[in-house]
């Protein structure tokens, strides 16, 4: 049998449902947490992520907030499309002691908008020892969940303090094509001037536009 069938069974037994072929999801509160394997070079990688529902939708599945568990557990085995049944077994028989244990924690921890709201306050850095990057995410990543996190708990004033700190970071921000720069500073901005006036029926809409676009990803 390969890892994914394997793992497939193993996450389904604790609630995850298939998107497509290789990807399984869990809801939980206010995100969905997702699993998805790839092998972009011939290698097999089993990706992790958090969804936070809230967050504006890409119109794709993003990883914004999770690792691949090869880069986090490196016990694991490399497995390649020639792996033996031996090393097929190592690996699943390790990565569900990682996910049971170290990953599906994660998941319960910050499932909810007040818990992801510290988490960004703390810059993903809310862990001690080697497993401090389970939740990872870049300080503008962080900036744009401390936002988001805020209006969805209506702190609007923690929300445009976070909002103006946001657009100075992406503005010095070198890694983004000028589109996508402008794109977000663009919502960014819209988020500001409707705090500015306090239209906070607006803001509202917007979240809830958010989280209906995001569970659209997964057909719900």
């Amino acid at each position: 049998m390969s890892v994914e069938s394997i793992l497939s069974t193993e996450l389904k037994k604790r609630g995850f449902l298939q998107k497509g072929k290789r990807s399984f999801y869990l809801r939980e509160n206010d995100i969905v947490a997702l699993f998805s394997f790839e092998r972009p070079t011939g290698v097999l990688y089993l990706q992790f992520a958090i969804i936070p529902l809230f967050l504006p939708c890409p119109g794709h599945m993003t990883y914004s907030f999770g690792r691949r568990l090869e880069s986090l557990f490196f016990d694991l085995p490399t497995i390649t499309k020639g792996a033996s049944e031996e090393q097929v077994q190592e690996y699943c028989a390790l990565a569900m002691e990682h996910i049971k244990h170290e990953v599906l924690p994660v998941i319960h921890q910050f499932s909810t908008a007040a818990s992801l709201h510290a988490f960004a306050k703390r810059r993903s850095r809310p862990f001690g020892g080697k497993r401090s990057k389970i939740l990872f995410c870049t300080p503008q990543n962080a900036l744009k969940l401390l936002v988001y996190s805020s209006l969805y708990l209506k702190d609007y004033q923690s929300a445009e303090k976070a909002a103006r700190r946001f657009d100075s970071s992406i503005r010095r921000y070198k890694y983004y094509t000028p589109e996508l720069k402008e794109q977000i500073l663009r919502k960014n901005d819209q988020i500001l001037s409707l705090l500015d006036r306090m239209d906070y029926d607006a803001v509202e809409a917007i979240i809830c536009c958010n989280i209906k676009e995001n569970l659209s990803l997964f057909g719900e």
